[in-house]
Formats: C-alpha cells, structure tokens, sequence
C-alpha cells in the first residue's frame, strides 16, 4: 500500500526537527531505521549533496530505483551502492556525468565501458 505523501513529509519533519534539536549538522544522522523505499525515495529527493546511501540498508543499496536516485542527487552515492552497480554502465555513466571523479568508486571493469571502440 502507498503511503500518503502527507506521512512522508511528517516522517522527513520529524528527522529535521531532531536534528535542529540536537544542534546537528548531518539530518542523515537522525534517519530512522526504516527499510521503507517509498520513505527512502522521499528522502533522496530532497537531501542533495549527502552521501546518503551510507545509512540505507544493504537491501536499498541493492535497489537499482534508489541507487539510480541517489546517484543522480549526488554522485558520490556510488560509494555506498551495492557492488553489482558498480560496474553497471547506466548507473555509473549517471554517476560520472555528474561528478568524474567518482569513476574512482566504479568496479574494475567500469572504465573499460567509457573506452571508445577501436576500429
């Protein structure tokens, strides 16, 4: 079942608001534990610049949906995805797109998939 945008936002406020109250810097510091992907999803697209990734689960980090969102806010999140993403060509090619330097996070074989072909 889908859950209501309106619980997303309170689920999101909810982990502002203990940050503010904290004197935090990180707002990912305060994620809870959720395993939930449409929270996740919410989340991604609101938090740029954050390796956010590093706090979901290994199941999230195997989602081709979430790794793909959070790559695209913020390519470092190529870090955290779960290997077999790593020598994905359509995620890391979002990935180095964004930011080249994150091909140093890519698997072994992903910089052959940048080599133009000889002829």
């Amino acid at each position: 079942m889908l859950k209501k945008k309106e619980d997303l936002r309170i689920q999101y406020n909810i982990m502002k608001n203990k940050k503010r109250n904290n004197n935090s810097e990180n707002l990912l510091d305060f994620v809870p534990n959720f395993t939930d992907k449409e929270f996740w999803i919410y989340l991604l697209s609101r938090v740029h610049g954050s390796c956010a990734l590093k706090y979901a689960t290994e199941e999230l980090k195997s989602d081709r949906e979430i790794v793909s969102i959070a790559v695209r806010n913020y390519a470092y999140n190529l870090e955290y995805a779960a290997d077999e993403f790593k020598s994905d060509h359509e995620i890391v090619l979002i990935a180095v797109k964004k930011n080249g330097y994150v091909l140093q996070y890519a698997s072994v074989e992903a910089p052959a998939l940048f080599t133009p072909a000889l002829f």
